[in-house]
């Protein structure tokens, strides 16, 4: 705990700075919490799966997601932006496109309204460093709520635009990769604006032991990204859920994940997607529901909270004869699923962690007011001596 002399000279300082710099240039304990300076931008994904191995409910700052081809990273990106977009009237997107991947029929049959989507394509202005110039204008402005480049890999850099074949190119893009963090993660993080970079793995040269694999783009990415998300499509056996005629199994490795909290920050999971309806949580929603102890299955009987307590949600009564019967339900009626899924806790890390910091900061308070009255008193003391 600091004195009060201490305090006192911090306070003096925030005053300094404050009247050079501008107000708020320097914050202090609950000051700054109140202003959001201590906030994180957290967007939740359709997969539910996904949300639980990431701790905090989603995916949150700079996000890098990566993988092998048809491993559902563009899926995945575009229904994150969709789902944004169906719970905030007000969200925007910004998709920076290097590849030529995305149609207008492959966003609206994810969902997402066009109308609230900007879209910069390099091949229209030549290079990387121009399409990135217009993303960074736009998180600087706080006119968008999420940027998605896709991909890294597709970069080209002005350089390397300008050169012909036959020129060697070494390093341009990760050198062009460090300079965007310096660049974005400041008014991003100010702004809370969610920043998903897909990217793609290339075989290591000469590699025999340990992992082959790298990303495109250097190590400015994995050392600036908040969350790293390794994906792969696994191979759908007998025993899911769905058929290879009907979707995929999306395997997810995390690597990073600074929002983790007080949890193992290297977690994995697995979901699926149907290829007519996209991400589909209600498929493993009942295994969650078991493992966090909500429901309890007997037998083939599922049953909320308990067999001797059955209670109904949304009007249902919660004892299941199968878990088939469980899941149709879940697929079927919006209202059951959604009164399912508000039962499940995603951020109980962050709440203890919030306590955590108020208790600080109220502390912190406490000290400043004792600082203050203690500088009144001896103000008075002085006064009454020289009187």
């Amino acid at each position: 705990m600091a004195d009060n002399e201490k305090m006192k000279k911090l306070e003096d300082l925030k005053k300094l700075v404050n009247k050079k710099f501008g107000d708020k240039a320097l914050m202090i304990g609950k000051e700054a919490v109140d202003n959001g300076a201590l906030d994180n931008v957290i967007l939740p994904t359709p997969s539910l799966e996904l949300n639980q191995a990431l701790y905090c409910g989603g995916v949150s700052g700079i996000v890098e997601l990566f993988g092998p081809p048809a491993s559902g990273k563009t899926n995945l990106a575009i229904e994150i932006l969709a789902k944004c977009q169906r719970e905030n009237p007000n969200f925007i997107g910004l998709w920076v496109e290097t590849e030529h991947s995305i149609t207008e029929d492959i966003l609206k049959q994810h969902g997402v309204d066009i109308s609230r989507i900007a879209f910069a394509d390099q091949s229209r202005v030549d290079s990387a460093e121009s399409v990135l110039d217009i993303a960074y204008a736009a998180v600087e402005r706080d006119a968008v709520n999420l940027v998605i480049v896709n991909s890294v890999a597709g970069f080209l850099p002005k350089q390397e635009y300008e050169s012909d074949f036959d020129k060697q190119n070494v390093g341009r893009t990760a050198q062009l990769m460090s300079k965007v963090f310096r660049k974005f993660t400041g008014p991003a993080g100010k702004n809370k604006i969610g920043l998903i970079f897909i990217n793609q793995l290339r075989d290591k040269i000469g590699v025999m032991f340990g992992d082959p694999s790298t990303t495109t783009g250097g190590r400015a990415l994995a050392f600036y990204a908040d969350q790293r998300i390794r994906m792969s499509s696994l191979k759908i056996q007998k025993e899911d859920p769905i058929t290879a005629n009907e979707g995929v199994k999306i395997h997810c490795i995390i690597q990073k994940n600074r929002r983790a909290g007080m949890h193992n920050p290297n977690t994995e999971c697995t979901y699926y997607a149907r290829f007519d309806s996209g991400i589909d949580s209600t498929v493993g929603l009942p295994q969650i529901l078991e493992e966090k102890g909500i429901f309890e299955r007997s037998g083939a009987y599922w049953y909320y909270p308990s067999k001797d307590n059955v209670k109904s949600l949304a009007g249902i009564e919660c004892k299941f004869k199968s878990k088939a019967e469980l899941q149709e339900l879940l697929k079927t009626n919006k209202d059951f699923l959604n009164a399912v899924t508000s039962l499940i806790s995603v951020d109980n890390v962050s709440l203890e962690m919030k306590e955590a910091i108020d208790k600080e900061e109220e502390l912190i308070k406490n000290e400043i007011a004792m600082a203050t009255e203690a500088d009144d008193i001896d103000e008075t003391f002085e006064e009454n001596v020289e009187g």
